[in-house]
């Protein structure tokens, strides 16, 4: 009967295992954007552009004037609009914003017709990363191709401008083009220049040049953060040294020149003088001490 059970279960274990292993895929899975970058609104801005967090628009309606208005899209992908309340417009374009818009008016002012114009693009980025000069996230502007990218990042003489590649990212399906920059640029060989999208990602390789400097960097980054440390140190020190100066003047100027003029110690006043005589009294008094002959 042991035996029946011990194989019975030996039996079911792969079973948990999938069980287990796909519901793990499913939550990773449900993490994941099914399309592009990873924000939760995407699409093709240069065909049809769509608000995203951050983007500014501007309410028009002639006939209605007290309509008119800017709105700026929440972190929530809200806006909040007098009269009608807060607005989900994240993710749609301005035409579908603008019927939404006038619709709900329209429960209120039954000839409200609004236009809606996109008033600041505060949403849409492309990254630069590589051998270039301006490397981090721009603007994303619209009707850019790689070419016009790479020349405006400006870029460096350990960059490879044969091997540059635009990287369209997804969780599914990423692809990656490859662009002969030097060959545009010199010849005017166009092919693999494509048009930019918003969070598209641009990598300038470096060259033999630039791999030869980054493994220069790695070996000599320990010996920076040596000297780093003893810098750091003799400035430190130097200090200290100032400080202990700044206080013998203080004292010298507080007790007479020459030395320390006279100091308290166990009840008694002491003097001491250039030569290193010390007249010392118990009931002297500072002015005698200070004028106590050599």
């Amino acid at each position: 009967m042991a035996s029946a059970r011990l194989a019975l279960l030996l039996l079911t274990l792969p079973w948990w295992g999938t069980g287990c292993a796909s519901q793990d895929d499913a939550r990773v899975q449900s993490l994941l954007n099914q399309r592009g970058f990873g924000a939760r609104f995407v699409g093709h801005a240069s065909e049809q552009y769509y608000l995203g967090i951050g983007d500014q628009i501007q309410t028009l309606d002639p006939g209605h004037p007290e309509l008119n208005s800017v709105y700026q899209v929440r972190m929530d992908g809200v806006i909040d609009v007098p009269l009608i309340g807060e607005i989900f417009v994240a993710g749609l374009t301005l035409p579908d914003v603008a019927e939404t818009l006038t619709r709900r008016f329209r429960e209120y002012i039954t000839s409200a017709q609004i236009d809606v114009q996109l008033g600041a693009s505060q949403s849409k980025f492309y990254y630069v990363h590589g051998e270039v000069g301006g490397v981090g996230r721009s603007n994303y502007r619209g009707d850019e191709t790689l070419f016009d990218v790479v020349y405006q990042s400006r870029p460096l003489i350990t960059a490879d401008e044969d091997a540059v590649l635009l990287i369209r990212s997804d969780p599914v399906n990423p692809l990656v083009y490859s662009f002969d920059y030097d060959d545009m640029l010199k010849g005017g060989w166009s092919k693999g220049n494509v048009d930019v999208r918003e969070n598209d990602v641009i990598y300038v390789p470096p060259n033999v040049i630039g791999y030869i400097t980054i493994v220069i960097q790695y070996a000599l980054t320990p010996v920076q953060r040596a000297v780093a440390v003893i810098l750091q140190a003799s400035r430190l020190v130097n200090i200290s040294d100032t400080f202990g100066q700044n206080n013998v003047g203080r004292n010298r100027n507080r007790f007479g020149g020459g030395g320390f003029g006279g100091f308290v110690e166990g009840g008694s006043l002491q003097s001491v003088g250039w030569r290193g005589q010390v007249a010392s009294s118990p009931t002297a008094t500072r002015s005698e001490v200070n004028h106590a002959p050599e």
